[in-house]
């Protein structure tokens, strides 16, 4: 039974970690990347599987609420809407004119 919940802290620890990594990928703009961990993460049922499991049997330390709400953080980075926090506002500006410009060739080229 040790071993069994030894397991599930690894688990824990290991999706702690990547959920960190992958709200940074989001706030960087690799939204894409981000939303692939994040569906791997709610497929997998990973917080599902951790509720129930009682980490204080081994004196461990596991927030799988907090875990929870990180993931739902998570999920708001990577949405193709939310802003990218670490482009500036002149870069987004240029972005956002490059896909109007090829709009509007699309548009002239008919």
């Amino acid at each position: 039974m040790q071993n069994d919940i030894v397991s599930f802290y690894e688990l824990y620890s290991f999706t702690k970690q990547r959920v960190s990594l992958a709200r940074s990928s989001a706030r960087a703009g690799r939204k894409d990347e981000a939303r692939d961990f994040l569906r791997y993460v709610r497929g997998a049922r990973i917080i599902q599987i951790l509720k129930p499991v009682d980490f204080s049997v081994l004196g461990l330390n596991v927030d799988v609420s907090h875990l929870e709400w990180q993931l739902n953080e998570l999920e708001h980075e990577c949405h193709p809407s939310s802003s990218n926090d670490q482009t500036t506002d002149i870069a987004a500006i240029r972005s956002t004119l490059d896909l109007l410009a090829i709009g509007m060739q699309k548009l002239l080229s008919k």
